[in-house]
């Protein structure tokens, strides 16, 4: 077999394992929200991306309500948002109230 045909294969194959993985995560991975949070609701109907979505825009407001955060304030790796620093809970309890605020 030709070396060329190798890699076609490979690629296929680490595709076909590696993609259905990566949907499922993005549609339904999320580890962190429960209950009835926006960021929890947002997870059940669009899965992980929806959720994060509503993230920025709760940040977005709460920055426009004169609060500060940012995604490192919580989530210590840009990689893995399910990993949170000790105060996160706290901090995003402190986030919906200023998101709420008018």
């Amino acid at each position: 077999m030709s070396r060329w045909l190798k890699a076609a294969m490979f690629v296929s194959l680490a595709g076909a394992l590696l993609l259905p993985r990566l949907a499922a995560q993005a549609q339904g991975g999320c580890r962190l929200a429960r209950g009835d949070s926006p960021v929890a609701r947002a997870c059940q109907d669009g899965g992980l991306i929806a959720a994060k979505q509503t993230m920025r825009k709760l940040v977005r407001e709460g920055k426009s309500n004169g609060a500060h955060f940012e995604c490192a304030d919580c989530h210590p790796d840009d990689d893995a948002y399910d990993r949170l620093n000790a105060d996160a809970r706290d901090k995003f309890n402190r986030l919906l109230a200023a998101a709420r605020r008018k």
